[in-house]
């Protein structure tokens, strides 16, 4: 991947194009004698860096970073009018101390000649000033400066870029070659960028609310990434509340390359740089913040000049908004810009974000000072008569005039007419929500998304909390199968805790389990499955086979064994199945659901195989897709928990078993199922010894008519097989008739071959 910055042009621009001091001074140094020549010299020196554009030539003593190519400006120029200087080295003494428009000493810049190329004859025609920019003065080479940064604790990744980057390319790098996760939510942190102190209460609101939000969604924190203002205590809080795991810091520091201290130090392409954030009191340079992941340096070819970071970091914050919050969602990454301090600028930042369609929603943590207090103060404030006492306000805060804090003034009216995309924490208060929440709250109610959207978001995020909170609250109306739809991506996104929240509100998995989403959940993750499937069918599959529900029933029955039979293979559902599929393939389906089709198909009404789907479809579902927390949730559920913790076993010991015989990865647990059925079993046993044993020997209607000892006796469960209840059960079996009358309901229906096993 090619990132580019900007570097010098080392061909010298026409002379022309010089700016030329005005003739007044021209004609007043004629008269100036040889003494006062220097007098004038820095003065006409001095002023021309402030008012004009002081362009030359030169090629960049940092290397091949964003630099400058223009024309000198004469500000020497009095030689021609007769004005003569001392000596060279006084003319070069000058120069060197004179500051270019990109921040640099003139004297930083590398001349071909020992003075500057310069043409020392004006030109009367070109009264002109050349306003020096960007795009003019300025050209693009491939980045030079790119690495990981030692930080001694923890090494960062960096990169030096263009000011005008293509967004799209920056966000490749850092998904691809940085091999950060995808976001579910940015985090923009916007704040003063000089040093500011906050309360203890606020800072540890701040810090543990940030972090939270970020670790508990999978969120991008985006700050300055310098060690000094917001960034500073953005940086702290990733040292006090983030993850130990660097894989899951996502901290990007958008930083302007000219203000980073001993920034040539980082020169190097895949380079390995130590980094010591010291830091001099008395320079205008800043150091990196050594708890940001990762670095974006920015480069607009100028030293010690911050800004040239926002526009870049605009367009990637639209960028990453296109990218969707998950593969299986349509929704894009929601973004939220948390406001900390700040100074003026933060107002037209906070303005420009809940302008936009859809708005960005922003969130101010009042009693952090300056920008965000004002902010926060506005919002509450319902009189109308406060302007003269609020313009005194921001005088105060920000020694303004009256004329700029009138400016001011209405610029934080017209973010007031965006007020519900604007979120005021108070970070005193003893009554809040926690931080975190709030946080979240703020992004799914200041983006005016759909109902659908939120609970998308919330899903995303995996915080069944807040959704359950802001989303399902009562009277919400969805739209037919919103809910639905929401169930099957919790399912297939592994959310435990949705997918309890929705059962506890409500959802029927009967109602909401058929042929087609049963379907998609198996074809959701199948690589596993696909192995399994040829094996049962001895035969291989084509490339992009879909499994159907009758290839599942041919895995179970392979994995249990003997003569157990699957539902999903009898011949009354093959027969139901394959004419739900002729109705489907040639358009004979109505818009009721598949069970509906299966149920009340005119000549198939009388299966009693095809009983509604329930949560043994979705736990052995679970367990063939090796998700453990998911399966042990849908276990508690439903009927016959000994029996399914059983299935559960063996299902695992043969999954792994099949894995090995493969060379596949044969992580499968059977433990925590082997351990709840002993546990049961136990229970069981101390509460009633005749109940126990009975349910050893039940047969279960469900599980193809096996009992719970003939499954445990094929899944091979020796803690289950010794365990006293069953222990007890075999010795009335094989003592004779007697005990077989003192305990009648006893059937000793156990193949003689699991027996001897």
């Amino acid at each position: 991947m090619k990132i580019n910055v900007l570097k010098h042009n080392q061909q010298i621009r026409n002379s022309q194009k010089a700016c030329f001091l005005k003739r007044e001074i021209h004609r007043s140094s004629k008269v100036v004698s040889s003494s006062l020549s220097l007098v004038c010299l820095w003065s006409v020196s001095a002023w021309l860096c402030v008012t004009c554009s002081c362009s030359y030539s030169s090629s960049s003593a940092i290397g091949s970073g964003r630099t400058r190519d223009s024309s000198l400006p004469l500000c020497l120029a009095l030689a021609h009018t007769g004005a003569e200087l001392c000596s060279d080295w006084l003319w070069r003494d000058v120069f060197i101390l004179t500051r270019c428009c990109c921040g640099r000493l003139m004297g930083e810049h590398l001349w071909h000649d020992s003075n500057p190329p310069i043409s020392l004859q004006p030109v009367a025609e070109l009264d002109v000033e050349e306003t020096w920019s960007v795009e003019l003065h300025t050209s693009v080479s491939p980045t030079d400066a790119y690495g990981t940064v030692d930080f001694q604790d923890a090494a960062m990744r960096y990169v030096r870029v263009a000011v005008d980057s293509k967004p799209e390319v920056l966000l490749q790098l850092m998904l691809r070659e940085w091999q950060m996760e995808r976001p579910k939510l940015l985090l923009s942190i916007h704040g003063g960028s000089e040093n500011f102190s906050l309360s203890p209460k606020v800072k540890q609101t701040f810090s543990k609310g940030l972090i939270t939000a970020a670790l508990s969604t999978g969120a991008w924190i985006l700050s300055d990434g310098i060690n000094t203002g917001v960034s500073k205590y953005v940086g702290e809080a990733v040292k006090t509340f983030g993850s130990h795991d660097l894989r899951k810091r996502n901290t990007v520091g958008i930083t302007p390359w000219g203000v980073i201290d001993n920034n040539t130090d980082l020169i190097g392409r895949d380079a390995f740089r130590p980094y010591y954030p010291v830091g001099n009191p008395f320079s205008k340079r800043s150091c990196l913040s050594g708890f940001h992941s990762h670095f974006l340096l920015v480069d607009d070819g100028t030293q010690g000049k911050h800004g040239c970071q926002h526009g870049l970091r605009q367009k990637l914050e639209k960028q990453i908004q296109l990218q969707k919050i998950h593969p299986r969602l349509n929704q894009g990454v929601p973004v939220v810009c948390v406001v900390v301090e700040g100074g003026p600028a933060i107002v037209s930042t906070v303005l420009d974000y809940v302008s936009r369609a859809p708005p960005v929603p922003v969130f101010v943590f009042e009693g952090s000072g300056r920008a965000a207090d004002l902010l926060a103060f506005l919002h509450k404030q319902l009189e109308t008569d406060i302007e003269e006492d609020f313009l005194a306000r921001i005088g105060d805060v920000f020694a303004l005039d009256m004329a700029e804090a009138t400016n001011l003034y209405a610029l934080l009216l017209q973010c007031m007419e965006h007020r519900r995309s604007i979120t005021i924490f108070d970070s005193e208060s003893e009554d809040q929500v926690t931080p975190d929440a709030a946080i979240l709250t703020a992004t799914l109610k200041g983006t005016k998304a759909s109902p659908a959207e939120q609970l998308s978001m919330a899903l995303a995020w995996d915080r069944a909390d807040i959704a359950l909170k802001d989303v399902l609250w009562n009277g919400q109306h969805w739209q037919m199968g919103s809910l639905e739809q929401a169930m099957l991506d919790a399912l297939v996104m592994d959310r435990v805790n949705f997918v309890k929240m929705l059962i506890d509100n409500g959802m029927t998995i009967s109602c909401f389990l058929t042929v087609e989403r049963l379907e998609d959940l198996y074809n959701s993750t199948r690589c596993f499955l696909l192995h399994l499937v040829e094996d049962a069918k001895k035969t291989s599959l084509p490339q992009g086979y879909r499994l159907s529900i009758i290839d599942i029933g041919l895995v179970i029955e392979y994995l249990i064994g003997g003569a157990y039979r699957s539902t999903y293979t009898r011949k009354h559902f093959r027969a139901a199945y394959s004419h739900m599929q002729d109705q489907v393939m040639y358009g004979w389906a109505n818009t009721k659901r598949e069970k509906d089709v299966l149920t009340h198909t005119p000549g198939l009404t009388d299966l009693s195989c095809l009983v509604p789907f329930n949560f043994n479809d979705l736990f052995v579902w679970a367990v063939l897709q090796q998700r453990q927390q998911m399966a042990l949730f849908l276990w508690q559920h439903a009927e016959e928990a000994l029996a399914r913790a059983i299935v559960a076993c063996k299902l695992y010991r043969s999954m792994a078993f099949e894995a090995r015989q493969s060379s596949m990865d044969d992580d499968m647990t059977e433990r925590d199922f082997g351990q709840l059925a002993v546990d049961m079993l136990d229970c069981a046993f101390q509460q009633n010894k005749q109940m126990a044993m009975k349910l050893l020997t039940t047969e279960m209607e469900a599980w193809s008519h096996f009992t719970c000892l003939q499954m445990a006796v094929s899944a091979s469960h020796i803690p289950f097989v010794s365990h006293s209840s069953t222990q007890t059960l075999l010795t009335d079996l094989w003592t004779g008739t007697l005990n077989m009358r003192k305990n009648s309901f006893l059937k000793p229906n156990i193949p003689q071959e699991q027996i001897t096993q």
